[in-house]
């Protein structure tokens, strides 16, 4: 199993990053954690074929995380993509994520392909390309609940993922709202953590990890704030095109 990160940015744009995707390549097919700012250009970048992907695992509505999904169906649809995609997402864009590709002209007659939607349901397995993805509701979206009164389509749904694969068990923690978010995923070893930086004080994170039992930590999502930071020994620090054997 190997891991591409396409985009390594936080939310805040930055010159020479692109924002989050990451590319779990599995050998016959792919799976493609969220799609941020530049993820299809950076996936041409990476050598591997897009078509390989069979799924994409979308984990919050912040446009950090899909913007350039759109894009992606459309590079498909260039490529001459034929075999049904996968693409799971909370459920509150049951709706408005197909008309936002309507609203691009990627409907099912010009793309040429079915899109299949599935929707996360907390810790509720979902099986794609061999691997078992796990969701875990987590609490990154809490803060607009005072919001909610004018919003009430918003359901503040975000998804920290288990992906067990081969026997090998990985988490992906997408943004949290606080450390604890990941306990449950992390009360047994993982083979690796890919963990975004941003949500959490340093001091409280070094001692969190101090227990949890982690092959590769990997660190993305980190702010210009944060550049240069020290985290922890051994810890990997994400940067777009870099790729890691998990």
């Amino acid at each position: 199993m190997r891991l591409i990160v396409l985009g390594s940015g936080s939310g805040k744009p930055t010159p020479g990053k692109r924002t989050s995707s990451y590319l779990l390549d599995f050998g016959g097919c792919a799976l493609l954690l969220d799609c941020g700012d530049g993820a299809p250009s950076a996936l041409l970048e990476s050598g591997v074929d897009p078509l390989k992907i069979s799924a994409v695992a979308i984990s919050h509505f912040h446009a950090d995380h899909w913007c350039s999904f759109p894009l992606l169906i459309q590079l498909f649809h260039l490529l001459g993509r034929e075999n049904p995609l996968d693409v799971i997402i909370p459920r509150e864009g049951e709706r408005i994520f197909p008309k936002i590709l309507e609203m691009s002209y990627m409907w099912r007659e010009r793309i040429g392909f079915d899109i299949r939607w599935h929707f996360w349901s907390h810790a509720k397995p979902k099986n794609f390309c061999g691997a078992q993805i796990t969701p875990r509701g987590n609490t990154h979206l809490r803060g607009y609940r005072p919001d909610l009164f004018r919003h009430p389509f918003a359901r503040m749904q975000c998804y920290s993922l288990e992906i067990v694969h081969g026997g090998i068990r990985g988490i992906y923690s997408a943004d949290i709202g606080r450390l604890t978010d990941l306990d449950d995923l992390l009360t047994e070893p993982a083979d690796w953590l890919l963990i975004e930086g941003m949500h959490f004080d340093l001091d409280q994170f070094r001692q969190w990890i101090s227990d949890k039992k982690i092959g590769k930590l990997i660190i993305t999502h980190i702010p210009d704030s944060r550049k240069g930071e020290y985290f922890v020994p051994g810890a990997i620090i994400a940067a777009d095109g870099m790729e890691i054997e998990l």
